[in-house]
């Protein structure tokens, strides 16, 4: 019997789109989610039992993807993370730095860019096993 572990994600979605995509990624590789639309639910959620993963869309207006990855990071250093954001990957990197992220996706739908991010936050939580 093989002793694997179930990792645990948080997928922030302020304005309610279609994680189904994500959801079904994540399930496949054995990272248990959980669907959060408002920051301070996910941050509690989190404070109480602390997630491996967060995925978090950022709307540029509110900035509150970023933060509150800002946020997890600073409760747990080991938060792997990945934002969802169309900007490009200078403006990407400068708002981040520091943030340890795995690299980001461009929209909700965007797996084709998570699948290699998921990928490396496998091999990463494998060496630290």
């Amino acid at each position: 019997m093989t002793n694997r572990k179930h990792f645990k994600a948080c997928v922030f979605v302020e304005h309610g789109g279609d994680v189904s995509s994500i959801l079904k990624l994540l399930e496949s590789l054995d990272i248990n989610a959980e669907v959060f639309s408002e920051p301070d639910s996910a941050l509690l959620k989190h404070k109480k039992e602390a997630f491996d993963l967060i995925i978090a869309e950022d709307d540029t207006k509110t900035d509150k993807g970023l933060k509150l990855i800002n946020e997890f990071v600073t409760v747990n250093w080991m938060t792997s993370s990945v934002p969802i954001s169309d900007l490009d990957e200078v403006s990407i990197h400068d708002r981040t730095e520091g943030l340890g992220i795995l690299g980001h996706m461009s929209h909700l739908a965007d797996v084709i860019s998570l699948k290699p991010l998921m990928d490396k936050f496998k091999k990463f939580h494998q060496v630290q096993s």
